[in-house]
């Protein structure tokens, strides 16, 4: 394949799985506790074991496709718990974007579940961009419970960017004639954005919802660096792109740090329950 970024070493990854893996913890209800905050989810579901256990559900769970927390990861290039990108052996150093994630939620995952994942690459293609050359590499995660049983599957797509010609990012200095100001967070001391007012709990199940009946949004933000770090602890993913802004614009080529793809999945999980 000449003057293709995808190798024969490329191309045999596809198909390959890799080992399952067990999160080092149970399912805990301090950890439900902290995603659902990190989240501004209020479903009692998440918070209250006593109307947990007396909901349809019957005990305490985690809000959905926050399923899996990475415990002391290892600290590397694109920050902690990223070594996923370096699967795919490219000539560049390139973060992985989010480039759409296709979930099936299949049971719920109880606080005291222990959850095992594996993952297998099912394709990998290229694309010109605008700045460059763009690999698309295409996942198939799958995650079980103690009993064998899958919990959720997600099909996702993680997007791989070259950078202009001599725009090498392990060459280019970290200074700040390089930045562009951006408002990362509330720009003002005395600005406190405060959380969501919780609303009076109306459970609706899926048998309640019609075919084009449009659902009540759910609304977030104004986002703020604040928040992606506070998603960040809960989930235990610190990659650089979300919180580091010299890195983001001068290593990545990106305008400002970006908004988490698995935050945006994990708000949009509160249309599901």
């Amino acid at each position: 394949m000449a003057g293709t970024l995808i190798t024969d070493e490329v191309m045999a990854l596809i198909g390959q799985e890799t080992t399952p893996e067990r999160n080092r913890f149970p399912i805990s209800d301090e950890m439900a506790w902290d995603v659902a905050d990190a989240i501004q989810d209020p479903s009692s579901l998440y918070t209250d074991p006593e109307k947990a256990q007396k909901s349809r559900f019957g005990g305490l769970m985690c809000p959905p496709l926050a399923t899996w927390k990475d415990i002391a990861p290892p600290i590397g290039y694109f920050g902690a718990g990223q070594e996923s990108h370096f699967q795919v052996p490219l000539p560049f150093n390139s973060y992985g974007l989010n480039g759409g994630i296709d979930w099936q939620l299949l049971r719920p995952a109880y606080v005291g579940s222990w959850i095992t994942r594996a993952s297998r690459i099912l394709d990998i293609y290229e694309k010109p961009g605008r700045s460059g050359p763009l690999v698309f590499v295409v996942r198939q995660e799958t995650q079980t419970n103690q009993d064998g049983q899958v919990v959720n599957q997600a099909k996702h797509v993680s997007i791989h960017r070259g950078l202009p010609a001599g725009e090498d990012p392990l060459e280019i200095a970290n200074v700040s004639d390089n930045l562009e100001t951006v408002n990362v967070s509330p720009p003002d001391p005395g600005v406190v954005i405060p959380k969501p007012p919780k609303e009076l709990e109306t459970q609706r199940y899926f048998e309640d919802i019609t075919v084009g009946e449009a659902l009540t949004p759910v609304v977030k933000g104004p986002i703020t660096t604040t928040h992606l770090v506070r998603w960040a602890a809960a989930n235990g993913n610190y990659a650089r792109i979300h919180w580091d802004l010299p890195f983001a614009q001068v290593h990545q080529g990106l305008s400002n740090v970006v908004v988490n793809g698995s935050l945006k999945n994990q708000y949009l999980g509160q249309l599901m329950i």
